[in-house]
């Protein structure tokens, strides 16, 4: 016996459409495919490139010394902060330690209670100690002298010592705490216009830093003041021949 071929059923109309354009789906989802990958990769290096943009500016940042601006009343001016100390300021310094020989040394008959406790407000205890026994007890015989004094000092001799004022034995004790200030002082008598006694000073002022407070807003007390004389080699150098 001869074999018989079995009959096909016919596919349905739309199958044979699908057939006919199968290379056309496959080429078009291959595409897709391609596009979708592309698509993929870009927002994966995308993304790798803001997270390495980013690290770079958090590292620039982080290392970026701050900007510090220093404002008085004279205006407002950007500090290098290498420049910047630690504690109180050059400027506090000084002023605490003019405060201090203006109190003492300026104090007459109209103010020298007043003068005195401001001036006690500023020391350390050890130095307050030594004032109230050796110069407050004098109050009393100043307001019976009735008079009264100014007293004064150029800006450049207010200054901050430096290691050349002193011997060289003590150069390794001289900080930025310690204070040169010379003047002029001029004694009336009340109610008079005429001095009946002027003259200089000069005083060593030593300052230590301390807990700032309401109080004591610069942080500072004084720890000693003592008359100064200039050293061996200035006052060479000030009779020098020019």
């Amino acid at each position: 016996m001869s074999a018989q071929s079995v009959p096909t059923p016919d596919k349905p109309a739309r199958w044979r459409v699908l057939e006919g354009r199968a290379p056309v789906i496959r080429g078009t989802l291959t595409w897709v495919v391609m596009l979708l990958t592309v698509i993929a990769l870009g927002a994966i290096i995308t993304n790798l490139v803001l997270v390495i943009y980013g690290y770079s500016l958090y590292r620039a940042l982080v290392h970026k010394p701050p900007i510090v601006v220093e404002v008085s009343e004279g205006g407002s001016v950007i500090r290098d902060p290498a420049t910047l100390q630690s504690g109180p300021r050059d400027v506090q310094i000084l002023r605490r330690a003019w405060d201090i020989v203006r109190l003492t040394v300026g104090a007459d008959s109209t103010n020298v209670r007043a003068f005195f406790a401001e001036a006690k407000a500023m020391m350390t205890p050890h130095m307050r100690e030594a004032f109230e026994r050796e110069l407050e007890p004098s109050a009393k015989q100043i307001e019976d002298l009735q008079i009264y004094r100014t007293i004064e000092a150029d800006p450049a001799d207010v200054r901050l010592m430096t290691a050349a004022d002193v011997p060289a034995s003590e150069a390794g004790s001289v900080d930025r705490y310690h204070v040169l200030i010379s003047g002029r002082v001029k004694t009336y008598r009340l109610g008079t216009s005429e001095p009946i006694m002027a003259g200089s000073f000069s005083y060593r002022v030593r300052l230590v830093p301390t807990e700032v407070t309401l109080q004591n807003a610069a942080g500072l007390l004084v720890d000693s003041t003592q008359p100064w004389t200039k050293s061996v080699k200035e006052e060479a150098d000030a009779t020098a021949p020019q």
